[in-house]
């Protein structure tokens, strides 16, 4: 497949640019926590937190954890699959049993609540290994299907005036279905891809895509860079009648945007489609005129999946006019 320092520097370049922008507004961006393969995530309103990890434990959990510098607090979501429906009798034994005797910490004005859905402990610890802290901790526990969602929020040195923030934080916690929001997939796709890690990028920009034929809502460039990636994350994994299909589908639409025609040639070429490679590289190269901004038409002379061809001496001419 087409090598990284071609194309896919090519169709990053327009995500690049979109990412500068996204970690300027991260402090006021939801946090969001959720399993692959699951068509929702939790999601919660902590402005000014930032994300320090969000990623899978060695035992299949999905942990995120997130701080914030300017009030020293911490918040952490953990979500756990389980055997069978996780419902709120469960998240109450849960937390139930963190005030069990026994702990590393004496533990004081502790307090066991509902909000909704959610079942919410709290406590205080006064004193840490000998020294003063005075740590407010807020824990809640959700349900949905198999998944329990786990909440930490904690606060050193707490104020009665902190009491207002961390409650509104923990009482914007809640569910919400990736598929009403193809944008939402769109950057959790991206996020694979950025990594490198294609196949589970498929997932999300599959079902972006899906939601884009039914209800467009992608602006006109990040409707382009789904079709790439998707068909681009398709052909890596070597599932190159499926980034044919997205393609296709692309140019039915769009039939004047040159990289679906690139990425149609870089197929062909794996194929050893010496004649079909000629034709979508002619196309692309006729509506070059067309690329997103930001983007280059990638060179075909330093395109692996071409490499077969550089021998051939009408590729090297067309190839040259890349340049």
């Amino acid at each position: 497949m087409v090598s990284m320092k071609s194309l896919s520097a090519a169709l990053l370049a327009a995500l690049a640019s979109m990412q500068v922008h996204a970690q300027a507004q991260k402090k006021l961006e939801p946090l969001r926590a959720g399993f692959q393969n699951r068509p929702w995530v939790l999601q919660m309103d902590a402005p000014g937190f930032v994300v320090k990890e969000n990623g899978t434990k060695a035992d299949g959990r999905r942990y995120l954890l997130a701080e914030s510098d300017s009030s020293g607090s911490a918040l952490s979501i953990t979500l756990e699959s389980v055997t069978g429906r996780a419902d709120l009798d469960g998240c109450r034994q849960e937390l139930h049993g963190r005030t069990a005797p026994g702990g590393p910490f004496k533990l004081a004005q502790i307090k066991e609540s509902q909000i909704g859905g959610m079942a919410v402990l709290e406590y205080m610890i006064p004193v840490a290994n000998g020294a003063p802290v005075n740590q407010k901790n807020l824990f809640a526990c959700l349900a949905k299907d198999d998944v329990y969602a786990d909440i930490h929020i904690s606060k050193i040195d707490f104020k009665e005036k902190d009491e207002l923030l961390l409650n509104a934080i923990l009482s914007s916690a809640r569910f919400v279905e990736l598929d009403k929001d193809a944008n939402l997939l769109f950057g959790e796709g991206s996020v694979y891809y950025l990594r490198q890690d294609y196949e589970k990028a498929i997932g999300p920009y599959r079902r972006a895509l899906d939601l884009e034929k039914q209800t467009p809502k992608l602006d006109k460039a990040r409707w382009r860079v789904l079709i790439d990636n998707l068909a681009m994350a398709y052909g890596i994994t070597g599932k190159l009648d499926m980034a044919d299909e997205v393609l296709k589908y692309g140019a039915s639409k769009d039939p004047a945007y040159p990289m679906f025609y690139f990425v149609m040639a870089d197929n062909s070429a794996e194929r050893n489609d010496f004649d079909n490679t000629m034709k979508f590289l002619r196309l692309a190269l006729e509506f070059r005129g067309n690329v997103n901004a930001g983007e280059k038409l990638p060179d075909p002379l330093t395109d692996d999946s071409f490499r077969r061809f550089y021998q051939n001496p009408e590729f090297r001419d067309l190839a040259s006019q890349f340049r």
